[in-house]
């Protein structure tokens, strides 16, 4: 089968490296569109001057200074900016004059002589601090808190050509000045300066290099005036621009030289052409005119626009092969093949090869069509593998394939290698962890449960440089030796958590484990180190491990591509070191999960999959070191109250209040600035610090009093750290909370609680008096309730006739004696039974009304009721019930008199009586007798 490749037009061999250019306009908050003035100060602020007055910028937010805002700021139109040796920056406008800004206050400077204020253009500083600036009026030198016009002898004193336009101090001690029509030496040592080309109008005198040499434009192109005094044509009129060049820029880091014409913008390198820059601009508009240039301390070239307000040009070390280069996918796998090619595959799409233009193309089969191309393996002869559904196919001269057998017939193999003898190693996905298929196509093993392997899944394959393989799986990491014995580090054996993504093996036999989420593993001789994000690691997802030769690692992850240095690694692992260094490319965010995610080619690049095509780095190009951020307090405010914030951070002691605190804080950083992440830590509260992600506000509510001290670091994505940036600040006590006022709240509570003391004494003292009263008083009681309980019980128990002490729900609760021998029955079977059960049936229901009724009255009339006693003998018994309290609860009490023992006294009575009146009359007989 021969290999079919579509084939784009001509393209460059490589395109250069990835520009980055951003816009900031109104929208954005800058205060007017014409960008007429550059510079960052030494904090690392950004100063843009405006026809609208003047903004800082940090990346993110523009403050604007003007005449509603700043008073100190004379004039709107601020067409000049300049910082000198103190840290002071000075501000020229066409319609205020010249202001300057330090400790947080502008200042306007006033010329002696002078009614009103000039226009200023240019502001340029002496070895000895000396202030000069170019003035409608005249060359200006500040003194103190004013300017003076300085006469001199190469332009007069009155008329238009009074007017200085530009001013410079070269090396050599020399004062230049400039007007619209020619330059002079004006101050210094002036004999023998050197002389522009006759006719040269001047717009400005640039910037100063390195070396010390002073680059300006005119209309004849740019020269440069060395720390010599040399003067050098470095553009003559015949290069590309041949118009009035009106500003310049130096990048001493890359070697580079900016100039800007017209709406033009051209750079050289080093000693090379020049290029024409201006094609990365987002607009070509003839009438946007480039009115400033600056190159920021991170290599950043900025661009004042007269139309389009500010832009930034980044050029940055990632390549970038996305949908313009033929890869509007999202790349899983990428791979260089043995002619030096790139391959790769994604989004079940490809796979794709780079071709020697730059451009990627499909790769077609002569028979049939890729199903889902993913995983890539190069093989013995440099010709490369792509898993496919269900086969992987071999693209070289021929293409062939290799059908998966079964139990993987179905799978679309995501890792898979093949070694120097023609065997392939293929991961199996669910259905296999691991199958062996010899050269000659013959499967020899299917590793699976018998072989340790159960139920893994396994992502990546590395051999080991012995004749075994490293195997990442979900489970952890696994090693095969030749002869077949299995290992396995999981977390449980130290091992960082998360399915293994990649393993690097070094050349010592130390192995690197990339994992998802858990960030990085080291495992020699068996034992394991790991390194995360708090480490230093840009991303806890490693998804490919690079060595790049040059004594680096290099990882794609989730944030994207970052590099460690393998010093910082081996200081970090033999404990020198309490984190390592790491920088992060601006690549997009990376991909893996598919064998191979990343490749370092024949050149030294290093190639990485990403969810928007490929990165290409060049590790002997990339920044050696990153840029710290410059982290700053700016805003400072106490109980709602603002605070200034003064240089050094002393804030003093603050009125008793609240103790709420609110600060606004940045970080300056300006390749990356949204994704600068920030943690601070306030001392005299929490020691601790506190990441605060990208958050640039903190509060803290009802702090205590006492003396604190707030520190608040910035972190650039490349992974530098700032010197924190730091406030102190005393917060006062309320008069309660003071020493004094503590001393003598105790003494007055020592005081109270003494008084309190002797109040508690006394009223103990009465209550012990009342209670033993009333412990008297019980006592009393109980022994007056003990003397009538005996009294009732006296009676109670003596009493002839039965008494029966019903509850009142009428049960019988209590008889005494004579009415149990009344009854004929025990006292527990009569109370037990109750009167009732031994009461004739007529009887039962005149007792029962009789026991309802007595609540009702003092004493109900009597009850005459029939009692057939325990022997059987029949009385008659006449009750009468009275309400009765016992032992305070209120009870029935029912009398019972006996009336067969009524009946039968009275029989005895009525018996003795008739017997006395019988003897009575036989007295009487007798006496007759007598």
């Amino acid at each position: 089968m021969a290999l079919v490749v579509a084939s784009p037009g001509a393209a460059a061999d490589a395109p250069e490296p990835h520009t980055r250019v951003t816009s900031w306009g109104l929208r954005d908050g800058l205060p007017q569109s014409s960008v007429t003035a550059l510079v960052q100060s030494r904090d690392g602020y950004l100063w843009v001057g405006t026809f609208g007055g003047l903004a800082r910028f940090d990346g993110v937010r523009f403050v604007v200074f003007d005449l509603a805002n700043t008073p100190g700021l004379a004039g709107h139109r601020v067409v000049a900016l300049a910082e000198d040796a103190a840290g002071t920056l000075w501000i020229g406008s066409e319609d205020g004059g010249l202001a300057r800004y330090r400790d947080g206050t502008f200042e306007s400077i006033g010329v002696e002589g002078l009614a009103g204020l000039p226009s200023v253009s240019d502001i340029a500083f002496g070895a000895d601090g000396t202030v000069w600036a170019a003035s409608s009026e005249g060359l200006l030198r500040v003194t103190g808190d004013a300017a003076v016009v300085v006469p001199t002898r190469a332009f007069p004193a009155t008329g238009a050509e009074r007017a200085i336009t530009g001013v410079a101090v070269t090396a050599d001690g020399r004062v230049w000045a400039a007007t619209v029509t020619r330059s002079a030496c004006v101050a210094g040592p002036c004999d023998g300066a050197p002389k522009l080309p006759g006719g040269a109008r001047v717009g400005g005198f640039g910037v100063v290099a390195d070396d010390g040499s002073r680059w300006f434009s005119t209309s004849a192109g740019l020269f440069r005036i060395d720390a010599a005094g040399a003067l050098t044509t470095e553009r003559p009129v015949t290069a590309p621009v041949t118009y009035h060049a009106s500003a310049v820029a130096l990048d001493g880091a890359r070697g580079r030289v900016y100039v800007a014409a017209g709406n033009a913008l051209w750079m050289r390198e080093g000693v090379g052409p020049w290029v024409p820059y201006h094609e990365r601009l987002p607009t070509s508009d003839t009438r946007d005119a480039i009115r400033s240039l600056l190159v920021d301390r991170e290599g950043g070239l900025w661009i004042g626009r007269d139309r389009h307000g500010l832009t930034q040009v980044l050029s940055v070390e990632t390549t970038r092969y996305g949908q313009t280069e033929g890869l509007g996918l999202s790349a899983f796998a990428v791979l260089e093949d043995g002619a030096g090619r790139q391959w790769v595959t994604g989004n079940c799409a490809g796979p794709f090869v780079r071709d020697h233009g730059g451009h990627f193309a499909p790769v077609s089969l002569p028979t049939d069509a890729f199903g889902c191309a993913q995983g890539m393996a190069l093989g013995p002869d440099g010709a490369v593998w792509v898993g496919d559904q269900g086969r992987l196919v071999r693209i070289g001269r021929e293409v062939t394939t290799l059908q998966l057998p079964d139990p993987i017939r179905t799978e679309t193999p995501r890792a898979f290698i093949v070694d120097p003898d023609g065997t392939f190693w293929i991961a199996g996905g669910w259905q296999a962890a691991l199958v062996e298929i010899g050269a000659d196509r013959v499967v020899r093993h299917v590793y699976g449960a018998d072989d340790g392997l159960g139920g893994v899944f396994v992502s990546a394959i590395v051999p080991d440089g012995a004749g075994g393989l490293w195997l990442g799986t979900h489970r952890g990491l696994f090693h095969r030796a030749r002869d077949g014995a299995l290992a396995h580090w999981g977390p449980e054996d130290g091992l960082a958590r998360g399915v293994v993504r990649d393993i690097h093996v070094d050349a010592d036999g130390a192995v690197w484990v990339g994992t998802y989420g858990g960030g990085l593993s080291h495992l020699v001789g068996g034992a394991v180190r790991n390194l995360t994000s708090s480490d230093g690691l840009c991303d806890d997802t490693v998804s490919r491990i690079l060595d790049d030769g040059r004594g680096n690692l290099w990882t794609n992850g989730n944030r994207g591509v970052s590099r460690i240095a393998r010093a910082d690694l081996d200081d970090f692992l033999a404990g020198r070191r309490a984190d390592v260094r790491c920088t992060l490319f601006d690549s997009g965010e990376g991909n893996g999960g598919v064998q191979p995610a990343g490749y370092a080619g024949r050149d030294g690049r290093v190639w990485f999959p990403t969810i928007d095509g490929v990165v290409s780095i060049d590790p002997a190009r990339a920044h050696a070191d990153p840029v710290e951020p410059l982290a700053h307090i700016e805003a400072v405010s106490i109980d709602g109250e603002g605070v200034a914030v003064p240089a050094g951070g002393a804030l003093g002691e603050m009125s008793a209040g609240r103790g709420d605190v609110t600060v606004r804080y940045t970080g300056l950083h300006f390749e990356l600035p949204t994704q600068v992440t920030f943690r601070h830590r306030l001392l005299g509260y929490n020691a601790d610090w506190i990441d605060d992600g990208s958050e640039r506000t903190l509060s803290y509510t009802n702090l205590p009093p006492g003396e604190y001290e707030l520190e608040v670091a910035a972190h650039s994505p490349r992974g530098a750290w700032s010197a924190p940036a730091k406030v102190t600040f005393t917060l006062a006590p309320h008069l309660w909370e003071t020493t004094l006022f503590r001393v003598l709240a105790a003494l007055l509570l020592l005081g109270l609680l003494a008084g309190l003391a002797q109040l508690r004494v006394r009223a103990v003292r009465r209550r012990n008096l009342q209670l033993r009263e009333e412990v008297a008083e019980r006592q009393r009681a109980e022994e007056r309730s003990r003397e009538q309980e005996h009294r009732y019980r006296t009676l109670f128990e003596g009493a002839n006739n039965g008494l029966f002490v019903h509850d009142a729900s009428g049960r019988l609760v209590e008889v005494n004696p004579a009415a149990c021998a009344l009854v004929g029955a025990a006292p527990a079977e009569l109370v037990a039974r109750g009167l009732a059960a031994w009461l004739t049936e007529e009887s039962r229901a005149a007792y029962e009304r009789l026991l309802a009724s007595a609540p009702e009255s003092e004493a109900d009339a009597p009850v005459d009721v029939v009692l057939v006693r325990a022997d059987g003998d029949r009385r008659e018994l006449s009750c009468q019930a009275s309400p009765f309290d016992l032992r305070g609860v209120p009870h029935a009490l029912v009398t019972a008199v006996d009336l067969s023992e009524v009946r039968r006294a009275e029989a005895e009575r009525l018996a003795y009586e008739q017997h006395l009146q019988q003897v009575q009359k036989l007295e009487a007989l007798g006496l007759l007798a007598g």
